[in-house]
């Protein structure tokens, strides 16, 4: 198995659009993501990575997960290309959605998290090691990814559109203690 993780990022990032999460009192509220940590990893073929505000745990914090199935695919002959997003076959990047800080939940109460159904991505630039391991930059736009909890899809669902420009750090992974 191939493997690289990296220190989180330096990159930007937004996403705005549309959430309703009943259940935290939001019906197709504005919603804004202002992600300010990012993380990558690349295993054998797929990137791995999370735009998220703030450094808190994932359990404690709102973001974004995106899975990119093969990295070096994209980087040799999609840049610029429309890429599908949601689950299943020729489906490029799967994302998700979660609200963990906006929507906190106790252990007895199911979390606020969404999955890509539809949308598209387009990738500027990937971190594709298999390709060219000097490329450190990902950037890409995602316009009108609808998100649903595959549970209770009336009750949560998102529309979102955005963009991030992320500097992937090579080396010692991530640590949150001293």
């Amino acid at each position: 198995m191939f493997s690289l993780s990296c220190n989180p990022g330096a990159g930007a990032g937004e996403a705005h659009g549309t959430l309703t999460a009943t259940d935290c009192g939001l019906e197709d509220a504005p919603f804004a993501l202002a992600p300010d940590f990012f993380t990558a990893e690349a295993v054998r073929d797929e990137l791995h990575m999370r735009l998220q505000e703030g450094s808190d745990l994932q359990i404690r914090s709102d973001g974004l997960t995106l899975v990119v199935t093969d990295a070096a695919r994209v980087r040799s002959t999609q840049l610029e290309t429309p890429l599908l997003v949601g689950e299943g076959e020729g489906v490029d990047v799967r994302m998700s959605l979660y609200l963990n800080s906006r929507c906190h939940k106790d252990r007895h109460e199911t979390p606020v998290i969404m999955s890509a159904s539809e949308g598209s991505i387009v990738f500027h630039d990937i971190y594709a090691p298999l390709v060219d391991d000097r490329a450190l930059r990902i950037a890409a736009d995602f316009d009108n990814v609808q998100f649903s909890d595959p549970y209770d899809p009336e009750a949560r669902h998102a529309v979102l559109s955005g963009s991030f420009e992320v500097i992937y750090n090579r080396g010692r992974p991530s640590q949150r203690f001293p």
